[in-house]
């Protein structure tokens, strides 16, 4: 191949290869921070324990696009009982009572109340009112859940991002009432109300998975310097035919 031949082969694709250097494309990324909630104890049907040291995203990375929130508890220990239920005065008796309670992440909303992501639960079913159901275990691993699309309809998006911790982040330990907790004897159901007597949780893990468009970082001089001088040459070589 002639020098001139070499040259209109290469001239172009060095060009090319400069301009893409140049205009450097960005992609999604992914950064996690991660917090260990220590082992809690404690009793009720409704606690929530504070998570410190999760990090918020820093907007210097580039531009938040989702949330994953991951919870993986090493181990607890639940005793659940029927706290109270109501009697539907039919003459119908009490036959069976289903218990059921869960640990969550949960993010706290500004008026109040909150939301549960990342949930594991943990039912057992008494046959006498007085019973009560022992749970213990590990979750065997972490539970995920995309948290994104609820946290923007929430209004606590902004809440991930800046420089600091994130504030609104809870360990929950939960257990709730509806109306098919009790059933009677007639096949029929009343309303029931668990209680958790006792739980030991801990040390549970929470974790935020942040997915980002990482803010493009401006090419070197350098490689300006090198599309520069390759586009020239190539300018040069026009003339020349010309």
């Amino acid at each position: 191949m002639t020098t001139e031949a070499r040259r209109t082969v290469l001239l172009p694709l060095a060009a090319s290869i400069a301009i893409a250097l140049m205009s450097q494309a960005a992609t999604a990324a992914t950064i996690s921070t991660s917090a260990v909630v220590p082992v809690t104890a404690g009793s009720g049907s409704f606690t929530l324990i504070p998570a410190s040291g999760l990090a918020q995203f820093d907007p210097a990375n580039g531009t938040l696009t989702g949330i994953l929130l991951s919870l993986d508890v090493s181990n607890y220990e639940l005793t659940l009982s029927l706290g109270s239920w109501e009697d539907p005065g039919t003459g119908a008796q009490f036959e069976s009572a289903d218990l059921s309670a869960q640990l969550s992440i949960s993010a706290a909303l500004p008026a109040g109340g909150g939301l549960i992501f990342a949930s594991t639960a943990f039912a057992g079913s008494i046959y006498d009112e007085f019973e009560t159901v022992d749970v213990s275990g590990s979750s065997g691993g972490p539970v995920f859940e995309d948290a994104t699309a609820r946290l923007i309809s929430n209004n606590l998006f902004a809440d991930f991002i800046g420089t600091g911790d994130v504030s609104i982040l809870e360990l929950g330990v939960f257990t709730f009432g509806h109306p098919q907790v009790v059933m009677l004897d007639d096949g029929s159901f009343a309303e029931g109300s668990p209680g958790i007597d006792v739980f030991n949780v801990g040390p549970s893990t929470l974790r935020i998975d942040y997915t980002y468009t990482p803010t493009v970082v401006p090419a070197p001089a350098a490689v300006w310097l090198l599309g520069s001088g390759l586009l020239g040459l190539a300018g040069i070589k026009r003339a020349r035919k010309a």
